[in-house]
């Protein structure tokens, strides 16, 4: 950044100034109608807008990078910024220029980062956005999360590494808030490679307890602020500290403090949720064919991001599982009801949104009507439905909810309903609301007709019928005369400005009324933006109670998008209990029956329990359906503990505390770590942290290396799950050896996709059955892809002689006994075997007592 040199005008020497207190920042500096930018972030902000790079003093020696962009469409342009990653600093003028004594006095009044967006154009509806902060402190990472746009907040402490990037990935933090010294920790490295464009920003002092109480902070915030652990309050006072400090604003509308590691809630790490395509396709379509695109009825976007919240953080606590299950079934036993409430939630606007920029001050008319008009509209729906709810959790979701028809009221009647956006321009109070407005208006309003007649007055005195009173910025009213007419002006007409072909004057009665007019509109202006800023800020003072009734509106909203897919999709309630199992009668995939895929979708039963499983060894062939079928049951054990209804003819589920899943291949060059390598880690992390009370879901394991390498790993991966963590597991795998487990260790049940062969083809029958598989059908479906029929028949012939030399190599393997351990290239199991020979010497030993030695270790070790 350049030096502040007294050669600089004054100008300059404030901007550079301000950007000293910015460094990592651009500088919107505001020019008049114009935010400006110098030195290299005009350089770097030209590039990036694709706007015109000038200069200051283009003919002095040391001429300034300059380019602008215009106030009024400023957040087009901040918000092209923020998408490149970069934080934009909005410099205003804090003093009326007409009344400053020297240059006009600037300060920065907000910093916009990607973590700190309140703009609704900037965000998208259906997504939080979320700012973090975390620190690593004795083997822990402490972790806070706000939606500054929502005032949503979240709190969780994490022992490994590796569970905190994912949580954060899973939510798609925008950008963290680290100490300055932990830039080059282990887990901040990480998380660069595994979330693209997150913006890192600096934590440097620690701030007291006391800023709580400096700050003005909503009550539930601040209830809920003991209940949360010395780290974690540590590490949200320091996110709420830059909040402050960039926004210099309220944090009045940030809600309840919600922890989000905590045992009422499944867990699922972020593998599993890139896999089960919960919320975003993997194929980069956004949230097109996804669980959340199928259950995604809501009206509101309050309660599609709740609903998403749901996804996020299923239940495992049975008691509230059936209070949404209750409600659900209310809503659909009432279906007049539920069309009701899905109809008249439409028009209601994103009212939590709305709370971010009353706090941050961006706010303007056309919100604070909106946010009137929503809370009208629910008010009146909540009126009619209260009497009708006999369901607890819909009783409970309105006890609560808050009077606010006064508010609502206030601003209806105050606000015109076609509104600018600008708050400083006018235009915005209703006829009737003050009248000292109403008679400036009346005077702004009948100034052309006063000077149409005053026109017509001084044509007649002067007799010059092509006299005109005009107006313009620069010289206000004037009388124009062309100079055919000159010697007919009156003595008391004042010269203003000689033109090629008239003469422009004033007189002192068209100044006097000039004045007056003028001075009406800008005290129209003023007076408007004064009455503004009293709804505002008493929309500010209720900013506790709007939240819960957004709260309340997102639940409903929910709650009536699930009625609503299950009434539509045929959803049958799902009993749930304790017990280890899932009983599922003719499941469906819940996304791909709503999918067009050109077949009829082909329901499965399945049913685990203490008798069958708990684990399913699924064979088959690619493209009969293993996947679909270990999918959807993943997919209805989570729909069922977010409380929805599920897609099967009956269901009886043991609610599990966590889902696995592993399927599909994918790679991590950026870590070195090749397909295969990503493999065998995300089944080792499953493996380690499954309990019996998990749910896990596993796709070809071992296929990324050698056949007996892979076959080796899955089977001893399989009597692991089994015999060891003993989970509800489905397994699926090509290598149909593995169906020998069945028949030797308890718990491992053998299944398999039918096929039908018939004319030297393969038919899908798509349906799970008993039984393992003694094919892989590989070939088969080689030959559906158009492999030439002289490839197919040679690929058969090397088949049946590797299948000969398979089946004698797996003669004889006890199943049942784990198999002796093996010489390892990194690791050596005779560890008893290297003591004793390490005591050894044998240059002290005779030929006879190393036979002996030789001998005591064969008759020991063999």
């Amino acid at each position: 950044m350049p030096e502040i040199q007294e050669t600089l005008t004054p100008m300059l020497r404030q901007y550079l100034e301000i950007k000293q207190q910015h460094q990592d920042a651009i500088l919107f500096f505001r020019l008049g109608d114009f935010y400006e930018m110098f030195f290299e972030d005009a350089v770097k902000a030209s590039q990036i807008l694709e706007i015109t790079l000038t200069s200051r003093n283009k003919n002095a020696e040391e001429s300034v990078p300059l380019c602008g962009v215009p106030y009024h469409s400023a957040s087009a342009y901040i918000r092209k910024l923020i998408e490149q990653g970069c934080k934009v600093a909005i410099c205003e003028q804090v003093e009326d220029p007409k009344l400053a004594k020297g240059i006009v006095k600037r300060e920065v009044t907000r910093v916009v980062t990607p973590g700190l967006l309140v703009e609704t154009e900037s965000l998208a509806s259906h997504e939080a956005n979320y700012l973090a902060a975390a620190v690593q402190n004795e083997g822990k990472i402490f972790l806070s999360l706000i939606d500054i746009s929502t005032g949503e907040v979240l709190s969780g402490e994490y022992s490994e590494e590796v569970a905190a990037i994912e949580e954060m990935g899973k939510l798609r933090v925008r950008e963290l808030l680290i100490l300055h010294d932990q830039e080059k920790f282990s887990f901040v490295e990480r998380l660069k490679t595994q979330i693209p464009n997150l913006l890192l920003s600096y934590s440097f002092e620690e701030p007291a307890t006391s800023l709580l109480q400096s700050l003005s902070i909503s009550e539930s915030f601040i209830a809920s602020f003991p209940s949360i652990t010395p780290g974690l309050q540590k590490v949200l006072l320091r996110l709420l500290d830059y909040v402050q400090k960039t926004q210099r604003s309220l944090l009045n509308h940030l809600g309840e403090i919600q922890t989000i590691k905590v045992p009422q809630f499944m867990g699922i790490d972020a593998r599993t949720f890139r896999h089960l395509e919960l919320i975003h396709n993997q194929r980069g379509e956004g949230s097109r064919h996804t669980l959340f695109w199928v259950l995604n009825k809501t009206q509101t976007s309050m309660g599609a991001r709740a609903l998403k919240r749901w996804i996020h953080y299923p239940l495992v606590e049975i008691p509230l599982l059936k209070k949404r299950q209750e409600g659900i079934q209310e809503l659909l036993d009432k279906v007049s009801l539920l069309q009701s409430i899905q109809s008249e939630l439409q028009p209601v606007q994103d009212i939590e949104r709305m709370l971010g920029k009353l706090a941050v001050g961006s706010v303007n008319a056309r919100d604070l009507y909106g946010l009137a008009s929503s809370l009208k509209g629910a008010d009146e729906l909540i009126k009619r439905l209260r009497p009708q709810l006999e369901s607890e959790l819909l009783r409970e979701n309105f006890v609560n909810y808050p009077d606010l028809h006064l508010l609502f009221d206030s601003i209806l009647q105050t606000l015109r309903t076609e509104l600018p956006h600008s708050i400083r321009e006018g235009g915005m109070i209703a006829e009737g609301v003050h009248s000292e407005l109403d008679e400036l208006r009346s005077i702004s309003r009948d100034g052309k007709s006063v000077i149409a007649a005053m026109e017509e007055e001084e044509r007649a005195r002067t007799k010059i019928s092509s006299l005109k009173i005009r107006y313009n910025k620069v010289f206000g009213y004037y009388i124009e005369i062309t100079h055919a007419h000159k010697d007919n002006v009156p003595l008391d007409y004042i010269r203003k400005q000689t033109l090629t072909n008239a003469e422009r004057f004033i007189t002192p009665k068209l100044k006097e009324y000039e004045n007056k007019v003028l001075g009406a509109e800008e005290r129209i202006k003023a007076l408007e933006y004064e009455i503004f800023c009293e709804i505002r800020a008493a929309c500010a003072e209720k900013i506790e109670l709007v939240r819960q009734a957004a709260s309340a509106i997102a639940l409903l909203d929910v709650m009536a998008a699930l009625a609503s897919c299950a009434r539509e999709y045929q959803y049958v309630r799902p009993e749930l209990c304790e017990e280890k199992l899932l009983d599922l009668k003719e499941a469906r995939h819940p996304v791909l029956e709503r999918i067009p895929l050109g077949e009829r979708f082909i329901p499965n039963d399945l049913q685990i329990d203490e008798v069958n499983g708990p684990l399913f060894l699924i064979t088959g062939p690619n493209m009969a359906g293993k996947s679909t079928v270990m999918r959807q049951a993943a997919l209805i054990v989570l729909m069922a503990q977010i409380g929805s209804y599920v897609p099967a003819k009956e269901a009886r589920i043991g609610v599990v505390d966590q889902i696995f899943s592993r399927i599909g291949a994918s790679d991590d060059l950026s870590q070195g770590q090749s397909t295969f390598m990503v493999e065998m880690l995300e089944t080792a992390s499953i493996l380690r942290a499954a309990t019996e009370k998990s749910f896990v879901v596993l796709d070809e394991i071992g296929r990324g290396t050698s056949t007996y390498d892979g076959i080796s790993i899955a089977w001893a991966i399989a009597e692991h799950l089994a015999k060891e963590v003993k989970c509800r597991a489905l397994f699926a795998t090509h290598y149909h050896e593995l169906t020998e487990l069945a028949g030797s260790i308890p718990g491992i049940k053998n299944f398999q996709i039918a096929v039908k062969e018939w004319n030297n083809q393969i038919l899908f029958l798509r349906k799970l059955i008993s039984g393992g598989a003694s094919r892989s059908y590989g070939i088969e479906v080689a030959r559906l892809a158009g492999f030439p029929e002289a490839l197919l028949v040679r690929a058969r012939e090397v088949l049946k002689q590797l299948e000969d030399i398979e089946g004698k190599a797996l003669e004889g393997l006890n199943v049942s006994k784990p198999p002796e351990p093996q010489l390892g290239l990194f690791n050596f199991p005779y560890a008893e075997l290297l003591q004793e020979i390490s005591q050894i010497s044998p240059d002290q030993m005779s030929p006879l007592e190393a036979l002996n030695f030789l001998f005591k270790l064969k008759e020991k070790y063999s």
